[in-house]
């Protein structure tokens, strides 16, 4: 459950003497939805102390409070890292408050542009759960960085627009302002409440993505059990169908020894021979059915194909359902642990099952591998259909999956005027994807992009031949040519089954 406005009020209310001062010397983006502003903040004691500030856009659990730990940063920041650490690094934290009547916080800066110049900034915490946002807006209040980027709707949020707040103070209904007693700051803990709740909504997620993350595995490990019984199911049957080829091989013999006294070989036209069967003890007699339209030479070749048709067939399906044993016994064994683990880490060490045909039956159109499968700099997934879709993990791979590694006729995708990753469906030639794999594409393209936490995305996709870059653009800029546009909504579901399987490709 979010926050508050009383609870965000408090918590930046007792946060706010702990940093008002403090320079920005470093700014962190750990994760797509939280940010760490950490400030040197003098003391009356003379020499400064750090703290830090989480700014956290979780969608159910938004706050601003001041965290204990600095996160380990990505290798490569973020665009909007790169913004806040070029317009932000070195400013003085002047104020930082709640907005009142709202689910806001804003943050005061003086800092200076590129020339020297003292210049005022304003960093807009929206703590709206899915909506919420983090804004970078000067003394005429237009917005200079933006987290999420939107342009739709009636508060467009883009780089050069005027920032709009989302409602007057006091328009919305009261909450209740009941809060439980906290413990008085001490050196020790100088900021209880914040404190306090940073480790009971860290907690809360943890729990919360633990929870999501079995549900997720569980779910994919009992389609896979079903998958490999219904396939067992199935070859039960077959192997039923090639019980006994012996009755072809006696078939073809018994033609065989016969054919002189049937008339020869070339003899054509009939429709049954009745023979001696001197495979029996008492030899009695027995009728062949034919086929009228062949030879008894061609009829007497055709038990032989069919003995060793059903002979291979037999030993294939054997070791078809032996291996179906073993998938079926490593599923379970996959649902038994999955259900018996109490935390993340217990889940991680499950590993899933390798990629096989029960999971994911290979079909004869899937096209052959074209890269090696270490590629680094790329993500592989398999979609619902068995095909292989590649996510670019930055500007330059992003370049070199669309105009080095993908063919002319694979599908490709991308969110529609945000910033994201290129993502690329390998298919055979002449072949359009599957509904299925649209949508799983789809999904993986709006999921590794700014958009990733809004319910609703419009991806745009076409044949790769259709992308070209313009002369002098940089890394991961591209122009489309005919192209079509799916608004997708969001399948957590779906989602999810895909990131937990992704391939490794290091």
């Amino acid at each position: 459950m979010s926050l508050t406005r009383h609870e965000i009020a408090a918590l930046v209310a007792e946060a706010a003497p702990g940093v008002r001062g403090g320079r920005i010397e470093r700014v962190f983006h750990p994760l797509d939805d939280r940010l760490v502003l950490v400030l040197r903040v003098p003391t009356s004691q003379g020499p400064t102390e750090t703290r830090r500030l989480l700014l956290c856009f979780h969608r159910r659990h938004p706050r601003v409070v001041l965290a204990d730990e600095t996160p380990q940063n990505p290798e490569t920041p973020s665009p909007f890292c790169m913004a806040l650490r070029h317009h932000l690094e070195g400013a003085r934290l002047d104020e930082i408050a709640a907005v009142a009547g709202e689910r806001a916080v804003t943050l005061a800066f003086s800092a200076r542009d590129e020339s020297g110049a003292a210049r005022r900034l304003r960093l807009v915490a929206e703590l709206f759960g899915r909506g919420g946002n983090l804004l970078l807006v000067d003394e005429a209040d237009t917005i200079v960085a933006v987290l999420r980027p939107t342009t739709s709707g009636v508060r467009p949020f883009a780089p050069g627009a005027t920032y709009v707040p989302a409602a007057r103070p006091g328009t919305l209904p009261d909450e209740p302002a009941e809060a439980a007693p906290l413990p008085a700051p001490t050196p020790e803990n100088p900021f209880p409440l914040n404190r306090a709740v940073e480790q009971r909504l860290a907690e809360q997620e943890t729990r919360e993505a633990f929870e999501e993350k079995r549900t997720s595995r569980l779910r994919d490990a009992e389609r896979r059990l079903a998958t490999a019984e219904r396939k067992a199911v199935m070859l039960a049957g077959e192997f039923e169908r090639f019980q006994k080829p012996e009755r072809f091989l006696e078939q073809g013999e018994l033609l065989k020894a016969n054919l002189t006294r049937l008339g020869g070989a070339d003899v054509r036209g009939r429709h049954e021979a009745v023979v001696q069967d001197f495979f029996r003890p008492d030899a009695p007699e027995v009728t062949l059915v034919l086929d009228p339209k062949q030879s008894l030479r061609e009829n007497m070749e055709s038990a032989f194909k069919k003995y060793r048709k059903a002979l291979s067939g037999r030993e294939k399906i054997e070791r078809h359902r032996a291996r179906t044993s073993r998938e079926i016994d490593e599923a379970r064994r996959q649902l038994d642990s999955l259900r018996a683990a109490e935390t993340l880490d217990a889940l991680e060490s499950i590993a899933p099952p390798p990629r096989g045909r029960t999971a994911q039956p290979r079909r004869r159109e899937e096209p052959a591998e074209r890269e090696p499968k270490g590629e680094p700099g790329l993500r592989r997934f398999t979609s619902e259909d068995g095909l292989e879709i590649l996510v670019g993990k930055g500007d330059e791979e992003n370049d070199r999956l669309t105009f080095r590694i993908a063919n002319g006729n694979d599908l490709w995708l991308h969110v529609r005027d945000f910033p994201g990753s290129h993502v690329v469906v390998r298919l055979p030639k002449g072949k359009a994807p599957p509904q299925e794999t649209l949508l799983d594409a789809a999904h993986l393209a709006a999921f590794f992009s700014q958009c990733r936490d809004r319910p609703i995305v419009e991806v745009a996709y076409t044949q790769r031949k259709n992308v070209a870059k313009p002369r002098g653009a940089k890394p991961g800029l591209v122009t489309l040519g005919q192209h079509k546009s799916i608004r997708l909504r969001i399948e957590r579901a779906r989602l999810d089954r895909l990131l937990g399987r992704e391939h490794p490709t290091e």
